[in-house]
């Protein structure tokens, strides 16, 4: 059973953010969140103002009940940030 995944984070620009371990099984709606403080944790100045944050995998975003289980995005995928 995969509980956590390596993901490769991308900004809005498209540039790599880094790699984050990820629960596969975590909700879309509650991992944004997660993602969302660990960002501001990291960069608060360039993060600050984030707010509502969308996950997209391959150009198309993800339900807020989605899971990265689900989707089937595995290791070594990309998820790109909108907000």
């Amino acid at each position: 059973m995969v509980d956590l995944v390596i993901i490769t984070l991308l900004d809005k620009d498209g540039t790599e953010i880094g790699d984050f371990e990820l629960p596969a099984r975590m909700k879309v709606s509650e991992l944004s969140v997660k993602i969302e403080e660990a960002l501001k944790a990291m960069n608060s100045d360039k993060y600050s103002e984030i707010s509502n944050l969308k996950l997209l995998y391959e150009d198309a975003p993800l339900s807020a009940k989605d899971t990265l289980y689900i989707k089937e995005i595995w290791d070594g995928s990309f998820l790109k940030l909108a907000y």
